[in-house]
């Protein structure tokens, strides 16, 4: 579940990942993220940690 708050992270917070999961598959154990600072896109593993935003 998530619960929206204004000022989502958009920006390096200090950790220098800026990217969000999509829920496109890229392909097997893959999927899309998207880099919010600059807006590029490109795939990481399932298993790697980024972030996520809920959106209505």
């Amino acid at each position: 579940m998530c619960i929206a708050r204004a000022g989502w992270p958009t920006a390096n917070t200090g950790n220098g990942n800026n990217n969000y999961w999509s829920s496109t598959p890229n392909s097997n154990g893959n999927h899309n993220i998207v880099n919010l600072n600059n807006g590029n896109v490109n795939w990481n593993n399932d298993n790697n940690v980024n972030r996520v935003a809920c959106v209505r």
